[in-house]
């Protein structure tokens, strides 16, 4: 007889079958998931077309990513725009001697969402010898040229601060507040300009020098025309008169100084002369430079003759190099005349631009050794470098001065 389970039985076995079942289709839904993941992410990776088609397998919208270079031509203008005014600022805040510790910078500038600017906010602190209406000014000054705005500049009569607005292209670029601080000191220092070889450059141009009503030192070589006639109108103007002196150059005689000149092959007694000739020629004369005399400037016998003649018509000795001490440098300080060393030449190379950049570095020297003499040469770039920054520089600081104030008070 044929064993045949009971009911219960074959309830049991078949619920069993259905659970071992369920978890085969189970376990191979998760495989085929895994690797639809699996391979839709593979494909999503090297190919846009299958990123798509990925997104709509899980039903998500299609992600739109802005082009990589935002950098749009009206982005690329607001920038620019920006830049030149955050220098004409820089040059601005230069003048007013404020220095980075001065300035404190509470909201920078952000391209927003909605393609706005947001404003920079900044808090800087100037010398409390500044006014405020001088801040005002020049601030106003630097950022016009560039096409800037200054919308507002109102001041707080109690704290005494200046509230400015400044825009450019049509949007506010800056929110500054100015406030006067009495502990920072205002450094000043003196600068005198020897505009050399004077009697060369054309009249106009020598009249036009004289016109600016700052102090400076002209040089004139004595055996120039009208050197005489132009050296007495200079002084007249309350002007300094200084002997272009001729000395031998290195490059002697391919270059020469002129017709009377001190020279190495010359008698010591011929060049004595020419200096006891060209203090008399230029009598109004308050000083002395070398004009060329690279050589004589390192021949020491030489050089102790012509500052002994310096020296004994009382006059002061300026050398128009720079750097460091070489035996012409020694030869002064042996003398024990007054002298000095000029800084260096604001025209090595005659563009208006290079020039710019001697005198803000002339000017810095002078406020850090309190005076420096610079020498130049008589032309139009220079004239007009001087016409546009001489007001600037005053408000930085410097004082123009004859170069007898500095030699006097060096001593």
């Amino acid at each position: 007889m044929r064993y045949r389970p009971s009911h219960a039985v074959r309830l049991r076995q078949f619920n069993k079958t259905q659970r071992y079942e369920r978890l085969l289709r189970s376990l191979g839904l998760v495989l085929v998931v895994t690797a639809l993941v699996i391979g839709g992410g593979w494909v999503f990776i090297f190919t846009e077309e299958s990123s798509d088609l990925f997104a709509w397998l899980f039903n998500r919208p299609i992600p739109f990513e802005q082009p990589v270079d935002k950098r749009t031509a009206s982005f690329k203008k607001d920038e620019g725009g920006f830049r030149e005014l955050e220098l004409a600022l820089s040059r601005a805040l230069i003048n007013l001697q404020v220095s980075s510790d001065q300035v404190k910078e509470t909201q920078s500038r952000r391209h927003q969402s909605d393609g706005k600017w947001r404003a920079v906010q900044r808090t800087i602190r100037v010398a409390d010898a500044y006014s405020l209406i001088q801040c005002n000014l020049e601030i106003n000054r630097a950022v016009s040229q560039i096409g800037g705005k200054v919308i507002r500049a109102t001041e707080r009569r109690r704290s005494h601060e200046l509230l400015m607005d400044i825009t450019y292209d049509g949007y506010v670029a800056y929110h500054l507040t100015i406030i006067r601080d009495p502990s920072i000191i205002r450094k000043t220092g003196g600068l005198a300009i020897i505009i050399n070889q004077a009697g060369k450059s054309r009249r106009d141009i020598l009249d036009q020098f004289l016109e600016l009503k700052r102090p400076m030192t002209f040089g004139f070589v004595p055996w120039e025309s009208g050197a005489i006639k132009m050296a007495a109108e200079t002084v007249r103007k309350n002007q300094e008169v200084i002997v272009n002196l001729p000395m031998e150059p290195k490059s002697y005689p391919r270059i020469s100084p002129g017709k009377k000149a001190i020279l190495i092959d010359q008698d010591a007694q011929t060049n004595r002369r020419i200096v006891r000739e060209a203090l008399s020629i230029l009598s109004v004369a308050m000083g002395v430079s070398n004009y060329m005399g690279d050589k004589i400037r390192e021949t020491p016998e030489i050089m102790n003759l012509v500052l002994d003649e310096v020296k004994k018509h009382n006059k002061y000795y300026i050398d128009g190099f720079d750097g460091s001490q070489r035996p012409g440098d020694r030869a002064v300080h042996l003398q024990g005349l007054q002298s000095a060393v000029s800084w260096g030449a604001l025209d090595d190379h005659q563009n208006q631009e290079r020039i710019a950049i001697r005198l803000d570095q002339a000017s810095f020297a002078a406020l850090e050794q309190s005076a420096v003499i610079v020498t130049a040469n008589a032309h139009a770039n220079l004239l007009a470098v001087l016409s546009h920054k001489m007001k600037q520089l005053e408000l930085r600081g410097i004082e123009f001065v004859h170069v007898s104030d500095i030699v006097i008070n060096k001593e």
